[in-house]
């Protein structure tokens, strides 16, 4: 079984599907998410991951080192008033600038 360390902003249909279908591929996978709500722990399709609260500009803390430690990063979520807010607040966390 291959492993896999994913961070996905948002956890909507299209990184559910996602998920499932590198699920299905028999990966092991090493799962971060983005809520707007309380990060908590959840499960999915028997995949227990965990969920970081993220609101355009609040955040918990701990999101950045789970973003650095990824291997992929899904980014699933909208603009928000015309602006990437996952650039806006994470850049120097994935672009080192």
């Amino acid at each position: 079984m291959k492993d896999i360390n994913i961070f996905c902003f948002g956890f909507g249909q299209v990184a559910k599907n996602f998920i499932s279908k590198i699920k299905s591929k028999n990966y092991n996978i090493s799962l971060s998410t983005t809520t707007r709500d309380k990060t908590s722990k959840k499960t999915f399709d028997s995949v227990n991951y965990q969920n970081y609260q993220f609101d355009c500009q609040k955040y918990d803390d701990n999101l950045v080192a789970k973003l650095r430690e990824a291997e992929h990063i899904l980014i699933s979520i909208p603009p928000h008033e015309g602006e990437d807010i996952v650039v806006k607040n994470f850049s120097k966390s994935l672009f080192g600038s």
